[in-house]
């Protein structure tokens, strides 16, 4: 049996109108999300840097940091202080402190999850110009090795 033209020619239409649908969510190159994980897989000892290097590959636009938290819904605390440090170029040092809550007031997880496992974004900076950020280094502030955190992100994203 042999397929009609006209049956070929609407089949490709279909497929190429399901093709444009499927992606008119998604995101143009130019405004994508940049991230670096570092997984944390025998705890994280307190006053132990995590090592950032992030790649924003527009370099004429400026970029909002968050940082996210990727954990166990059993952590322990209800916030996790950490240290972060924006390094230039120069070797400029910016040191933020921020305390980035894990649960809301009724001890309910903040952010989204499966199961036990949890993921917490916050903003950290905005109008950093890729050409001037060397590093990022972030530790934390407790008296104690963390072991119910899975991995620390940096995610970079183009302004508008």
């Amino acid at each position: 049996m042999t397929i009609p033209n006209k049956a070929i020619k609407r089949l490709l239409a279909i497929t190429l109108l399901i093709a444009m649908i499927a992606c008119s969510g998604c995101t143009p190159p130019e405004q994508a999300t940049h991230t670096d994980f570092i997984q944390i897989s025998h705890g994280w000892p307190k006053q132990t840097p995590l090592h950032f290097h992030p790649q924003m590959p527009d370099s004429a636009k400026s970029y909002k940091l968050d940082i996210a938290i990727r954990r166990y819904n059993r952590f322990a605390y209800t916030t996790l202080p950490i240290t972060i440090d924006l390094i230039d170029s120069t070797h400029r040092v910016q040191r933020l402190q921020i305390d980035i809550p894990i649960t809301d007031s009724h001890g309910n997880q903040l952010g989204t999850g499966f199961g036990n496992l949890y993921q917490h974004r916050i903003n950290i900076t905005h109008s950093v110009n890729p050409r001037k950020l060397r590093q990022i280094n972030v530790w934390h502030r407790l008296d104690t090795l963390i072991s119910d955190i899975t991995e620390i992100g940096i995610f970079a994203t183009p302004e508008k």
